[in-house]
């Protein structure tokens, strides 16, 4: 009898073990699957493009004009704004890097009119967005704003002096990571950095867990582009600006870019300004851009 009750026991722990082992399976290849998922389709995860609207391009100031090239994404377009008109030689080059979700003419509502300075703005979007076909990542970010500049400057040869000489980069989340991209292949005078995080990983740490974010593609790793251009023999003057109660990219991240480098970043942390912090900063962007003029 004992003997009995000890098979039945065993043949149950035995489904036991078989049901466990099933769960187990089903939970590996839904790791499995979600995993590959996420390799294959992170761009679409990370990347949010949209297109303009007819009315936006139908408004645009006079003096604009659309810098066309082309990458191995297809036509690209970015935008180049002028203090008076294309030909004179601007004393400085700005080049702006939109957020994700936004796109490069959105710049405009936060450039006033009247800056004191005779300073060229270059407008990047990125592959996929605005005007741009094709579809975006690291790559593919790094080449289209290294052809911009190169058209910018064959299309107006007088820009090619503030690109050598007085060259500054400026970038919002995503974009700040596009911009010191820029800032490590080129020499550059100054930095702004809005809402920076401080690599990707870190940024997608803190939004998904592993496995997902050991598969990461996208290798963006400000930390490290500050650290490099820090070596120079005369590092750029670097400013970040970031809200305290920042939703998207944690605040901590903005203070632990400027403790690592105190002599190199000047740090403004602004109360309460969440990610969404242009017009809180605006102020700070008009004086970044009217010193590096001077």
């Amino acid at each position: 009898m004992d003997g009995g009750l000890f098979d039945r026991g065993a043949q149950a722990g035995g489904l036991d073990e078989g049901a466990d082992y099933g769960e187990g399976a089903t939970v590996g290849v839904g790791l499995v699957v979600v995993s590959t998922a996420a390799w294959y389709l992170q761009g679409y995860l990370i990347y949010h493009p949209r297109p303009y609207a007819p009315v936006v391009l139908a408004a645009l100031p006079p003096h604009l004009v659309e810098i066309a090239y082309d990458t191995v994404q297809g036509p690209q377009v970015a935008f180049y704004l002028p203090h008076d008109s294309p030909t004179p030689a601007p004393e400085a080059l700005w080049v702006f890097f939109h957020g994700n979700g936004s796109l490069a003419l959105e710049w405009l509502e936060h450039l006033p009119p009247g800056l004191k300075t005779h300073t060229g703005f270059l407008l990047i979007d990125y592959p996929g967005y605005g005007k741009c076909t094709g579809r975006s990542s690291r790559d593919a970010i790094i080449a289209s704003f290294e052809a911009a500049l190169h058209t910018l400057q064959q299309r107006y040869p007088a820009v090619r002096p503030a690109v050598e000489r007085s060259l500054n980069v400026l970038g919002y989340s995503l974009g700040a990571a596009a911009a010191l991209e820029l800032a490590t292949r080129h020499t550059t005078q100054h930095i702004v950095l809005l809402a920076p995080f401080t690599s990707m990983h870190d940024i997608a740490s803190h939004m998904v867990v592993w496995p997902i974010t050991a598969l990461l593609r996208e290798r963006f790793d400000n930390l490290q582009a500050l650290t490099t251009l820090a070596q120079r023999p005369v590092p750029p003057a670097v400013t970040i600006v970031h809200g305290d109660a920042d939703e998207v990219v944690p605040v901590a991240m903005g203070r632990a870019l400027a403790q690592s480098l105190p002599a190199m970043i000047t740090y403004h942390e602004l109360p309460g300004a969440t990610h969404s912090i242009l017009e809180r900063a605006a102020p700070l962007l008009v004086q970044a851009i009217e010193w590096r003029a001077e």
